[in-house]
């Protein structure tokens, strides 16, 4: 039996880059106004960018929800490629 995961994240990370990720993934398609991996719905959100003084970041969620395999899978793929970058 396989499971239904979430994970849902803020990242400080612009909304232009996330998505160009996911357009550069061979084996992740559209799906509407996500992304799909497998079982798994990814959804991209821009958000307000926050402000820090006089400083500025960006701020985009991102949601990932289905098979528990698939989800897990895509998510470590994500997290690796920005981790550096702050989520």
């Amino acid at each position: 039996m396989r499971l239904t995961v979430e994970y849902d994240g803020c990242w400080a990370v612009a909304y232009d880059r996330i998505a160009a990720f996911w357009q550069q993934q061979p084996d992740v398609t559209m799906d509407g106004t996500a992304y799909r991996y497998g079982g798994c719905r990814i959804e991209v959100t821009r958000l307000p960018d926050r402000s820090l003084g006089r400083w500025s970041m960006p701020q985009t969620q991102v949601r990932f929800t289905g098979d528990d395999r698939d989800t897990a899978a895509i998510y470590r793929r994500f997290f690796l490629a920005f981790l550096s970058a702050g989520g």
